[in-house]
């Protein structure tokens, strides 16, 4: 299966150096900037046909594991950052806020990711920024298509928060492999 990776890019950013050290298909160094980023992955899919994709980015309280990103929210404002005032600026504007799933069959990646000696957590918080964001347009921009790829969002540590850096790049080199041969 042709799988696209994308991370956002910065020299320290954990997602951009681990994407650094896999071997997709096809590598996506996204801009930090909500709108660029989308056209750029807008782009990528529109010159090929893609079976997976998979979204990187970095979460600051992680340490040494992989957060499986269940839904994006479509319909966050940025400065948003409890439930509280999600529902809250909802009512007010009378905003429709809804979570976009996955389709990527993460009970699956769970097992490879275990077989593979890499500690994870299911999330169903992408955040309230850039990876949300992402995730929300791919996700929603995606649906309609006929041959609609599979996307999962996976958060990594910050570079301080990881213990074994090479080791989670050799077992998600392991794993993209498996699903590049499918």
């Amino acid at each position: 299966m042709k799988t696209l990776v994308a991370a956002f890019k910065g020299k320290t950013n954990s997602s951009k150096l681990f994407l650094d050290e896999l071997t997709p298909d096809f590598k996506l160094y996204l801009d930090n900037d909500k709108e660029k980023s989308c056209l750029q992955l807008e782009r990528a899919i529109k010159a090929d046909e893609f079976g997976c994709i998979i979204l990187l980015g970095q979460k600051p309280l992680l340490k040494d594991k992989i957060s499986i990103e269940l839904v994006a929210r479509k319909g966050i404002d940025d400065c948003l950052k409890d439930e509280k005032n999600i529902s809250q600026l909802a009512i007010e504007n009378e905003r429709e806020i809804r979570e976009l799933q996955t389709n990527f069959d993460y009970v699956w990646l769970q097992k490879l990711l275990f077989g593979c000696n890499i500690d994870f957590v299911l999330s169903k918080k992408a955040g309230n920024s850039y990876c949300n964001h992402i995730y929300s347009f791919a996700l929603s921009k995606l649906e309609n298509v006929q041959a609609y790829p599979k996307i999962i969002f996976l958060h990594l540590p910050q570079m301080k928060n990881f213990f074994s850096f090479d080791k989670m790049v050799k077992g998600f080199s392991d794993i993209l492999n498996i699903i590049k041969n499918m």
